[in-house]
């Protein structure tokens, strides 16, 4: 916009800014003061040794005789994207807990401005999408895993992004609203498998937004995405295929079958 329409513009964004804000006050401080989980040290780790020694092993588990094997060399058992990021974040800001956590708080500030976008335009009123916005940023759980070091929030970021992108840039063409709304699903598989629940969802929206407009060309820009994303991972996977299959499917039955009579699969159904 030109410089006279700022002042009209920006009113409207100061609510969301303050919930923002707020929600940026209530993540950082549990980041601060959080006490540190095991699971935050499995995951950095592997970033740690990708940054500093150029390889994505896991070096302070020990994996021989289960099916985490040779886990002191690949990485295998969670999709790499926020291992990734989180090399990318040390680099920059250097490494340690509250460095770790505060990658998830911005994952958390992106999922929440995209959840505003996506009620927005979904529901075309603004007070709705900031009041659902604000009762998300002091929800508990959404507060907790914006604080802690894991990948969760980042899948959600991405999930919940690629769905307000293909809204708000169908408008524009569709065929550049599926490739890169599926290309932010991909990114969101290649952070924790629940991102297939969001390609889900993408694809329902596709669905009831413009099924008449869906044909060969977004499909095949749609496939494009996948295939990008698989390509990526693959050309890791290939570095040991039979390390990968182990740890891999030892991760979706193994630690739950290992504590519980339930696996993964179990509690979805």
């Amino acid at each position: 916009p030109s410089s006279g329409e700022l002042p009209h513009q920006l009113p409207g964004h100061r609510p969301l800014a303050a919930i923002l804000g707020g929600f940026l006050v209530l993540a950082l401080s549990r980041a601060a003061t959080e006490a540190p989980s095991s699971n935050e040290a499995w995951f950095a780790s592997p970033a740690l040794n990708l940054m500093e020694r150029g390889f994505l092993g896991t070096t302070i588990l020990e994996g021989r005789g289960t099916w985490l094997a040779d886990i002191d060399r690949w990485t295998y058992w969670v999709p790499p994207a926020h291992l990734l990021a989180q090399a990318m974040w040390y680099r920059l800001f250097g490494f340690g807990l509250f460095s770790l956590r505060s990658l998830s708080v911005l994952w958390g500030s992106v999922a929440l401005i995209a959840f505003w976008a996506l009620l927005r335009k979904i529901s075309g009123r603004k007070e709705l999408a900031l009041l659902a916005a604000a009762i998300l940023a002091a929800d508990t759980r959404f507060v907790l895993y914006s604080a802690v070091g894991r990948m969760d929030i980042m899948c959600a970021a991405l999930g919940f992004s690629s769905w307000s992108a293909y809204l708000y840039l169908r408008q524009s063409s569709v065929g550049r609203a599926t490739l890169i709304s599926h290309l932010l699903a991909a990114v969101a598989c290649l952070t924790h498998p629940c991102g297939v629940l969001y390609v889900g969802g993408l694809l329902i929206l596709q669905f009831l937004r413009d099924r008449a407009h869906l044909g060969w060309q977004a499909f095949c820009l749609a496939l494009t995405a996948y295939a990008v994303a698989s390509a990526c991972w693959g050309a890791y996977i290939l570095q040991a295929p039979a390390v990968f299959r182990a740890q891999f499917s030892g991760n979706i039955s193994g630690i739950a079958s290992e504590i519980t009579a339930a696996s993964r699969w179990s509690g979805l159904l």
